[in-house]
């Protein structure tokens, strides 16, 4: 039997409607925008006020929740389950200049297990990069995502904290590749450093960061947003984009190798996919952003069609892909 719940606040709007049911193991596509652990990917956007950043989110099962976690001009959003327990914790990473010479992007994160507050550092090759772009996943299979940053096309690399052993790992990508985050695409539970070159038909380089194993795959046209997703519900990621001037997704099937094709979505529409009905698929789903409110998309596995309010103009929705 299905629960509805109706949440007003001065904030926002939000109609969730809430399934029984329950899956044996996480992957970590599982994890997707969960931050009460219920297994049901929540609703959430950070809005910049006076200065701080503010997470707003509504939970399937905890309700509503509101907190400051990082400073508006200088922190990109970077949430993710750092400490393994099945809940989304909030992060922010943000670049630190100590010298013309020591530039670090700092992960700060607020570990949901203790509600402690934890910090990662990972140095840029070049101090005269401009930003932090953060690509956190769960590169070495522990069950905690990675600090994780591109040092963007300066130096064409990556690099990222290993949660299992507590050390860095630096790699340098192909000349001309960009880096895009689709999880764990071979059922191994470490996701893929994959990245794509901008040609007709994209080229996608997937290298697995355990056994080094490098494949590549045609998939893609210039345009389309790469995202995370598991849709046959197999532990293993289905290679996917989101093509927003037809608001068409595409996807690899893991199962079986073949192509799927399904309209959701319009132009200007953002993808967060993720598992909202907790049957272990994930869902394809947009956000929209317009006035008064935000609006969540879904086309649920299990329930179909839905649709909830949630943010203001001007506010970011959190995502899994750049």
């Amino acid at each position: 039997m299905a629960n509805s719940i109706l949440r007003n606040t001065a904030r926002g709007v939000a109609a969730l409607v809430i399934l029984a049911g329950s899956v044996s193991a996480l992957s970590m596509f599982d994890r997707v925008n969960d931050f009460d652990g219920d297994g049901r990917a929540d609703l959430a956007v950070t809005r910049n006020e006076g200065g701080l950043k503010i997470w707003y989110i509504w939970q399937t099962t905890a309700g509503y929740r509101q907190l400051h976690w990082g400073l508006d001009s200088t922190d990109t959003n970077a949430a993710g389950d750092y400490d393994g327990d099945g809940r989304t914790d909030v992060a922010v990473v943000r670049r630190d200049s100590t010298s013309p010479s020591d530039t670090v992007c700092y992960f700060h994160i607020r570990r949901s297990v203790a509600g402690d507050y934890l910090i990662r550092g990972l140095p840029l090759s070049n101090p005269f990069e401009s930003q932090c772009t953060p690509i956190a996943q769960d590169y070495d299979a522990d069950g905690k995502a990675d600090p994780a940053i591109w040092h963007s096309q300066v130096t064409g690399a990556v690099s990222y904290y290993r949660s299992a052993t507590n050390s860095i790992q630096f790699l340098e990508l192909p000349a001309g590749h960009v880096p895009v985050l689709v999880g764990d695409l071979d059922g191994d539970a470490s996701a893929e450093i994959t990245s794509y070159t901008e040609q007709v038909p994209r080229l996608v380089r997937k290298r697995n960061p355990v056994s080094g194993i490098t494949t590549n795959v045609q998939f893609g046209i210039s345009g389309d947003i790469y995202a995370p997703a598991d849709f046959d519900g197999d532990d293993r990621g289905d290679l996917t984009i989101f093509r927003p001037s037809s608001g068409d997704w595409w996807w690899l099937r893991s199962s079986d190798g073949t192509v799927g094709v399904e309209h959701w979505g319009i132009n200007g529409d953002i993808p967060v996919p993720a598992d909202y009905d907790h049957d272990g698929k994930t869902d394809r789903a947009v956000y929209r952003p317009g006035s008064p409110n935000g609006i969540y998309y879904i086309n649920g596995s299990v329930v179909g069609f839905q649709a909830f309010a949630w943010g203001i103009p001007g506010d970011s929705v959190i995502r899994y892909q750049r």
